[in-house]
């Protein structure tokens, strides 16, 4: 006869099983279809590692990208490499060879899923703290230069990376692991995993909404005041070849140039934000309204088609940094192959100007 607490587990487990049918018959699929998800998973997990890999590594060689806004980028970065390791290992984990000893072993699956929760809070407060940074700077100029200091940026972000490992170290001391089934919907716990993570991705959604909604109002007065250089630019020194109209239309030409560069390092975090707001929201939404309706268990294919649009997410971040920025551009090409960036050339780097100078002078390491 079975001991009475053996007995109570097995049929808890039992019960538990029954709950969560569905979620069980989608993982007990063929080895054909894990064989796909494999292949899938390899493919997004290896692009999103290399990419992400070529963007730390190009803010690393070159000096001229060393600058505190170029802090967060690295930490984001980091955050989207790390997600693409998660994704080899999990494509490893679905291998007829390794399946049943992952799913199986409660502290390796328990750990898995604790790093998936760790590197998308990550992700989360990095694009939040971006969001509060680029808000300070165009708001405060001056007191940004005089407070917000390189060792302050690594203190945060310290700070970032260590409240985010706490708070992902949550399944290590309380899941519903059943032996077999490693999925997060059926592991990490259910205030975790539909409540908290949720209100967090929430809380970053709406405060950097906000921010950047201030910000815009000042890029609106950026490219009204592009409009109006370009305008007296052409009005007065654009019919006469004089040497000191030349002088002017030179002044205003930096002018321009700087004010264009606010507006690109604007749209670039701009995009950022909301390729996060996109590919996340589906996820987290779902989970909240599914588990406030109790089907949570009822929608499995659903919830992964989800998880795979927040994943790609991590993946596309590298293409906006080039897109927008000029100089990350070149010296990715030139990280790529092998010999020198060809920076653009300006006279106004925010290395060798203070603040007072010019409004936008840090949002010059972005182009």
């Amino acid at each position: 006869m079975q001991p009475p607490d053996n007995k109570m587990d097995q049929m808890n487990r039992m019960q538990r099983m029954s709950k969560f049918k569905n979620w069980i018959d989608f993982l007990q699929a063929s080895d054909e279809e894990h064989t796909i998800r494999s292949v899938i998973d390899y493919v997004l997990g290896i692009c999103m590692l290399l990419a992400n890999s070529m963007a730390i590594v190009t803010i690393v060689r070159f000096d001229r990208l060393h600058t505190r806004p170029n802090m967060y980028i690295l930490s984001l970065s980091l955050s989207d490499s790390f997600i693409g390791v998660q994704l080899i290992l999990a494509a490893t984990y679905r291998l007829p060879e390794y399946r049943n000893w992952f799913a199986t072993t409660e502290d390796v699956c328990v750990t898995f899923l604790s790093a998936w929760c760790l590197f998308f809070v990550a992700t989360m407060l990095n694009t939040l703290v971006i969001a509060v940074d680029r808000y300070m700077y165009v708001s405060s100029p001056f007191l940004y230069e005089d407070h917000v200091t390189e060792k302050r940026i690594m203190l945060l972000l310290a700070v970032l990376w260590i409240s985010a490992t706490l708070y992902a170290s949550w399944p290590l001391v309380d899941n519903t692991f059943i032996p077999g089934f490693c999925e997060a919907d059926l592991v990490l716990p259910k205030v975790m995993r539909a409540y908290t993570t949720f209100a967090i991705f929430l809380a970053c959604l709406v405060v950097s909404g906000v921010l950047y909604a201030r910000i815009t109002l000042i890029a609106v007065h950026h490219r009204e005041r592009v409009e109006a250089i370009e305008m007296t630019a052409r009005r007065e020194h654009g019919s006469t070849r004089k040497r000191s109209d030349a002088v002017a239309a030179k002044r205003f030409s930096t002018q321009v140039r700087s004010a264009l560069r606010f507006l690109r390092t604007y749209k670039l975090f701009l995009c950022v934000y909301g390729l996060m707001a996109v590919c996340y929201t589906p996820y987290f939404v779902s989970e909240f309204v599914l588990e406030l309706m109790d089907k949570i268990t009822e929608y499995p294919e659903y919830l992964t088609i989800c998880k795979y649009i927040a994943l790609v997410n991590s993946g596309m971040n590298v293409f906006v940094y080039a897109y927008f920025n000029h100089d990350f551009r070149h010296a990715m090409k030139a990280t790529l192959t092998c010999s020198r960036p060809r920076f653009e050339s300006h006279a106004f780097d925010t290395r060798r100007r203070s603040t007072a100078a010019n409004f936008t002078s840090q949002s010059t390491v972005y182009n």
